[in-house]
């Protein structure tokens, strides 16, 4: 069985620990993006930041993050860590961050979310992506190319030529059954803990970005006048990513190749166990993710 990073970088188990109490002295509020990745949460939490109203969303309980923040506050346990960060990421007496399904399972093995973040002051919102295919496409040429983000900076680059490393079959589907198990996890735990979340997506935030921020300031109690300033001071401080040619053909000749498998899969998001989709990708197309 896999070793849970959290549990290791928390070896004291704290899923007895008393939470914080809510509201306390540094917020009244908080909230949670759930996310699957590749689907525009930074960019959101960007913006949630610049706003000074919805504290300084981050994705808090990575493992790659918690290091950093432990040694800065010589957190003891994932108790006092979490204690530390509504006294440092704190803003507007709100405080808030971002997880994906894989860190929420990590972090329920240790704590119980639904005492340390109630659903009484909590707003749960639910950022996922319509399109799958380049969802999965994203992942994979992120983990290929090392670049996740370009910060819109003089200079920067957001041109990524695909050509420069090749994207498999199979390791486009091995990023569409990882993002179809974060959200069978998601949605199972959604309907098992009665959480009622807001749900939001890639697109929607393509098509109208200031809507969806508008729709998440407002559920967080934020005012019309509050909401209108902070985006009417809305900087774009990331550049979407580019690709060439080469990757609108390779989408079009995976679509010919699976187009009956990726509107099964999709069809059925949510709902299917992570041992069913392997299953069926071995038995449909002979791709075995159970072998590296």
């Amino acid at each position: 069985m896999t070793k849970n990073p959290l549990g290791q970088l928390f070896p004291s188990r704290q899923s007895h620990a008393a939470p914080l109490a809510w509201p306390n002295e540094h917020a009244d509020r908080g909230f949670i993006i759930c996310f699957t990745g590749r689907c525009g949460s930074t960019e959101l939490v960007d913006v949630l930041c610049q706003s000074k109203l919805c504290g300084l969303p981050d994705e808090y309980f990575n493992e790659e993050f918690i290091p950093h923040h432990n040694l800065e506050w010589q957190s003891q346990d994932v108790s006092e860590y979490m204690r530390n960060l509504v006294v440092h990421r704190s803003l507007g007496r709100t405080f808030g961050f971002k997880i994906d399904g894989f860190r929420h399972r990590r972090l329920s093995e240790i704590v119980d979310p639904n005492l340390h973040f109630p659903k009484s002051v909590f707003k749960f919102f639910y950022l996922t992506r319509r399109n799958l295919l380049e969802q999965s496409f994203s992942y994979a040429s992120a983990k290929a190319s090392g670049v996740w983000h370009v910060r819109d900076v003089p200079d920067a680059v957001g041109n990524i030529d695909p050509g420069h490393f090749d994207i498999t079959d199979r390791q486009l589907w091995e990023e569409f059954a990882l993002i179809l198990e974060q959200e069978f996890y998601f949605e199972r735990y959604f309907i098992e803990t009665a959480l009622n979340v807001q749900r939001l997506d890639y697109e929607m935030m393509c098509a109208s970005k200031t809507s969806v921020i508008a729709d998440v300031m407002l559920a967080l109690g934020c005012s019309v006048d509050q909401v209108s300033e902070s985006l009417a001071g809305l900087k774009q401080n990331f550049r979407k990513l580019r690709y060439d040619g080469q990757k609108d053909r390779a989408m079009i000749e995976f679509r010919h190749r699976y187009g009956k498998h990726i509107s099964y899969l999709t069809a059925h998001r949510g709902r299917l166990p992570f041992a069913s989709v392997r299953n069926y990708l071995y038995s449909e197309i002979g791709i075995d993710l159970s072998k590296p």
